[in-house]
């Protein structure tokens, strides 16, 4: 799982995601390794539900393939609540939710939340921004 995480954290896509959610990827990647080094590794049964999982939010969100925001997503669902890597979730911020919106947001996906839920409006200010960062060249 751990490795997986490493692997995702040199992907464009996740690079912006955590840049954007203020997250020091090096950091992050220098932890996980020094973490590596002192557990051993999980078994192969929980490795193995991450592409259905991220299947399942490709589909979800409309998206018509599993890129890396999706595999961050499978991830995110299927690692144990007891590893690591969940409590670095939930320490950067990231949740469900958040990687739904940042993923219709960042690649630009035909998926609309309902209007009057905070993950609709929050999208609407979102696209308002990345506007704002193509005409002003400013970045939110």
């Amino acid at each position: 799982m751990e490795d997986i995480f490493l692997a995702l954290l040199k992907e464009p896509s996740v690079v912006n995601l955590l840049s954007r959610i203020k997250v020091n990827g090096p950091q992050a990647e220098t932890f996980i390794n020094n973490y590596l080094k002192l557990t051993p590794p999980l078994d192969g049964a929980t490795v193995k539900k991450i592409p259905f999982e991220a299947f399942a939010l490709a589909a979800k969100l409309h998206n018509h393939k599993i890129g890396s925001l999706m595999l961050l997503g499978g991830l995110l669902e299927a690692t144990p609540h007891n590893n690591i890597l969940q409590a670095i979730f939930s320490n950067i911020g990231l949740s469900a939710a958040k990687l739904e919106l940042f993923a219709v947001w960042l690649l630009d996906l035909d998926y609309d939340f309902p209007s009057s839920s905070i993950s609709g409006k929050l999208l609407f200010c979102l696209r308002q921004a990345a506007n704002l960062e193509q005409t002003l060249r400013l970045f939110f």
